[in-house]
């Protein structure tokens, strides 16, 4: 409770939430205006001077009448404040709905193309030249395929990893520090390195062409890259919903400068990109890292 003392000689106006003294009113009414004071008090009653009833429910500053408490409330810089951050909250939720919307979109235009690459292949396939190193492809995917489900049939789940798969506060600083592509990467890698070999859910059968094998029940072949784009979307998801924690870490964030460039350079690198094509590359980028990283040779290079 913010209090005047009675003792009149004094004349000290207190704030008992901050434990702030003030001989002063007008500083006094300048520290009710302050974010810390609004932090403290928010919500609780508040008297400051006898006869006082009028309060701005956002700022806490008090008014002897109602028409003067309905004139601040049209200017309340606090009121501006949340006003600003809210709708900045409501922008991030409409980018992330923006993204999973483009992600959608590009699923769809991946799945086309691999359609068109298909049929150029079966055109290929007819000539002579092809049908040997065709039969070659298939006959070592085939061998994969055998191989993985007899050797690391435990795996765990592609879907159960990325559901396990928990993002810390170093991740987003490594984000800040290093860039999307970099990070998810990193993160991927990090969390699959933890597994013995035979129980990791992707391996690239094919580094050239970037052909990858998913566990999800079963070894399968991800012709089209759909499972290991999700993979990356619900990661970047995470990363994004993590923001919550640092912001909770770092309640006056918006009042420290550095922080507040912080947030900023964190939040452009976790989200992947402003735009399609910038996506789009990034994504790509990290598939082929994706494939560097597990290569199925490396299973058998141990046995």
């Amino acid at each position: 409770m913010v209090t005047k003392t009675e003792q009149k000689r004094a004349h000290t106006f207190v704030c008992n939430y901050c434990d702030y003294k003030s001989s002063r009113k007008n500083n006094f009414e300048r520290h009710l205006l302050t974010l810390r004071h609004h932090n403290y008090s928010k919500g609780d009653e508040l008297v400051t001077s006898k006869g006082a009833s009028h309060i701005c429910q956002n700022c806490n500053k008090i008014y002897q009448s109602r028409n003067g408490l309905w004139k601040h409330e049209k200017n309340c810089i606090i009121k501006k404040q949340n006003e600003e951050q809210i709708n900045k909250l409501t922008e991030i939720v409409v980018s992330q709905q923006e993204q999973l919307s483009e992600f959608h979109n590009t699923i769809t235009t991946i799945m086309t193309n691999n359609e068109k690459r298909d049929e150029i292949f079966m055109e290929l396939a007819k000539k002579p030249s092809m049908n040997n190193s065709m039969n070659m492809i298939n006959s070592n995917n085939k061998n994969y395929h055998i191989y993985l489900n007899t050797h690391c049939a435990n795996a765990i789940d592609f879907p159960d990893f990325l559901n396990n798969l928990n993002i810390t506060m170093d991740d987003l600083f490594y984000s800040k520090d290093n860039g999307y592509t970099k990070a998810i990467t990193n993160i991927f890698q990090k969390n699959l390195s933890i597994l013995d070999k035979t129980e990791r859910p992707i391996y690239c059968s094919d580094k050239k062409r970037m052909n990858f094998y998913v566990k999800d029940g079963k070894w399968k072949k991800d012709n089209e890259n759909k499972k290991i784009l999700e993979g990356i979307w619900k990661v970047t998801h995470k990363q994004i919903k993590y923001m919550n924690e640092w912001r909770k870490a770092n309640p006056n964030w918006r009042e420290n400068e550095e922080k507040d460039l912080e947030f900023l350079n964190i939040v452009r690198n976790i989200m992947g990109g402003a735009s399609d094509e910038e996506q789009c590359k990034n994504k790509a980028k990290i598939i082929k890292e994706l494939a560097l990283n597990n290569d199925i040779k490396e299973l058998f290079s141990e046995e």
